[in-house]
Parts: C-alpha cells; structure tokens; sequence
C-alpha cells in the first residue's frame, strides 16, 4: 500500500489533497489485485475516479502552474494528455476484458503499476517544480486564457 509522505507535498494545499485522492485510488486498486475474484463494480468506480480525476486535478494544477508563472508550465500539460490518453487507453480495455472474460486482475495489476509510475514520477519531476513560483496566486479566482 502506498503512504502519503511530505516529499509528495508541492505546497499547494488543494493540489495535494487531489494527489491523496489519487494515492487511495491506487491503494483500491491493490485491494483488488489481492482479492480472490475481480470486483468489477468497484473497477469500474476507479476508471470512473480516474476520469474525473484527469478533467478536474488537471485543469486546476495547470490553473496553478499558469497563474505562479512557472516554465513547467508546458511540460505539465503534456504530460497531463499522455495519462488522459492512457486512462481513455484503460477504459476501453476493461470494458472489453469485462465483456469478453478477459484477465481483469491482470489489467488491475498493469493499471496499479502505471498510476503509482505515475504519481511519484509525475509529482516528484513535474509537480514539485511549482514550489519555486509564486504559489498564492494559486487561490485567486479562475482568470486564465492559456488555452
């Protein structure tokens, strides 16, 4: 099971509180793989999570990196569509492992995999970089036009 720990921190209060929500997400999925049968409900809660997760945390994480004026700006962004692409990429996958009796837990576990890559990789290389910025203008109001 993954931990919370200080060094995922950025400083940005809302921000890690959505990286928490990711890390209970990964955790669930644990739960599942160590289960005997593949609880299908509550896999398709996570893709659903996960969804929500890369619409909602992306556009406020980017609201922030725009607003402190931070160079990773960009860089953020695109690596915010490579794991938008892969949740879309796993979504399609388990509804047709679902369909067709495929191995869930095996795509379970691949999935588990790429999210914890994801949240230290992404946070500890992308993420962190916002604490160097200006990060109060993270909670004025929504004011943006970075397209």
């Amino acid at each position: 099971m993954f931990k919370w720990s200080k060094d995922l921190e950025t400083g940005v209060p809302f921000i890690d509180a959505q990286h928490k929500m990711l890390l209970k997400t990964i955790n669930i999925l644990e739960e599942i793989v160590e289960d005997d049968g593949v609880d299908t409900v509550k896999m398709e809660s996570v893709i659903s999570f996960l969804i929500w997760y890369s619409n909602h945390h992306f556009s406020t994480e980017e609201e922030c990196f725009f607003k402190a004026r931070c160079p990773f700006h960009e860089l953020n962004k695109r690596q915010h569509q490579s794991f938008i692409r892969m949740v879309e990429e796993a979504k399609e996958r388990f509804f047709r492992l679902k369909e067709s009796g495929g191995d869930l837990k095996g795509f379970a576990l691949e999935l588990k995999r790429e999210l914890s890559e994801w949240l230290v990789g992404h946070i500890l290389k992308v993420d962190m970089r916002v604490k160097d910025y200006d990060v109060s203008v993270c909670y004025a109001g929504p004011s943006r036009s970075s397209g």
